[in-house]
């Protein structure tokens, strides 16, 4: 009778270290979101001379290790800009502002903005700008000295050089 009572003791014993191992030892498997970068705008379009200004606004449950932003002219990074095309900070808010220029003309100019959280996921945003050449710019870039006037005087006269020496440079 002392081993059918010390069996199902152990047993019962067994069992309910097993139930409160199982049922307290629950796995954290709830993946974390990962943060996320929301900009105040995505696109600017505008002339030579003007300013693009974008606010990034990072979001990031398991906490915000750094925000890198990075600066391409095309596909191609900046190197000029920050520490070899990026500039690393540690805010949830950062402000960005650009002056357009002729580096703009001929390639798009974008900013990415990716934001690492202390548990290494990251997500992303771009800024993208386009830039036309505004008249000031036009006027003091080029050289608008005339070179040539061909053109007739009266409707029966040959073509010829029109141009008047004062109007050479």
């Amino acid at each position: 009778m002392k081993f059918k009572s010390f069996s199902f003791m152990l047993i019962a014993g067994l069992l309910a270290t097993s139930a409160i191992t199982f049922s307290s030892c629950k796995k954290d498997d709830d993946p974390k979101p990962a943060p996320t970068v929301t900009l105040s705008a995505t696109s600017f379009a505008g002339k030579t001379g003007e300013t693009a200004t974008v606010a990034a606004t990072v979001v990031a449950q398991e906490g915000l290790k750094e925000l890198r932003i990075t600066k391409y002219l095309g596909t191609t990074v900046d190197a000029t800009f920050g520490t070899n095309g990026t500039e690393t900070v540690t805010t949830l808010t950062h402000s960005l502002s650009y002056d357009l220029n002729e580096e703009g003309l001929s390639t798009p100019v974008r900013f990415n903005f990716t934001a690492e959280d202390n548990e290494g996921q990251t997500g992303t945003a771009d800024f993208i700008i386009t830039t036309e050449a505004s008249a000031t710019y036009l006027l003091t870039n080029f050289d608008w000295q005339w070179k040539s006037k061909v053109g007739k005087v009266f409707e029966a006269d040959p073509e010829s050089e029109q141009i008047l020496d004062c109007e050479k440079g």
